[in-house]
């Protein structure tokens, strides 16, 4: 009997394989679209002052903020575009910088946390003990995260949280350190 991934039970590997080419056409239509409706909530807003439209605006920009987020995480991994310049300048001008992140710093962060995966070491490791993270949760704790969300509430709070250095990050001093880590993980 072969060994099969729980990946290839559910799809098989020439659609893994097609899902993962690059498509560049589809990269920048999905960039286009995501600021196309920005600008259209914008637009909305600015010519129908009214409370509710004000709500759908905030709805839809924070929605398309939070996939300009999850295109740049893909440029991260040189996902978008196969020229990693090209990349790296698309995602910068039109997909983190708009959104207030440093797209250098978050290829760093995001990587260490890939290389160090659920050990202290993971940048991303100290999320674990947030109280958005610890569950179980009622509904009502959940309603408030999705409010906090949605409101961008949660975006400036984490924002200024680490700007002012109150959540540190364990990224390791070097190599060594890492090795050293791993030893006694073993």
């Amino acid at each position: 009997m072969q060994a099969v991934s729980i990946l290839q039970q559910f799809i098989g590997t020439d659609d893994i394989r097609s899902l993962s080419k690059l498509n560049p056409v589809k990269s920048v239509a999905a960039i286009i679209f995501d600021w196309v409706i920005i600008g259209f909530a914008i637009t909305l807003h600015l010519h129908f002052n009214e409370v509710l439209v004000y709500f759908i605006s905030w709805i839809l920009i924070g929605s398309r903020m939070y996939a300009l987020y999850s295109i740049s995480h893909d440029g991260i991994h040189y996902l978008v575009f196969s020229n990693k310049r090209v990349n790296d300048w698309i995602c910068k001008l039109f997909l983190a910088y708009p959104i207030f992140m440093s797209f250098d710093k978050m290829r760093k962060f995001h990587l260490a946390h890939h290389r160090y995966l659920q050990t202290p070491f993971d940048p991303e490791f100290q999320h674990l003990n947030y109280s958005e993270f610890q569950f179980p949760k009622t509904i009502l704790d959940l309603a408030f995260i999705f409010l906090k969300d949605i409101t961008g509430f949660n975006f400036i709070f984490y924002k200024f949280k680490n700007l002012w250095g109150l959540s540190k990050s364990s990224l390791p001093v070097s190599n060594k350190d890492a090795a050293m880590y791993f030893y006694y993980l073993v």
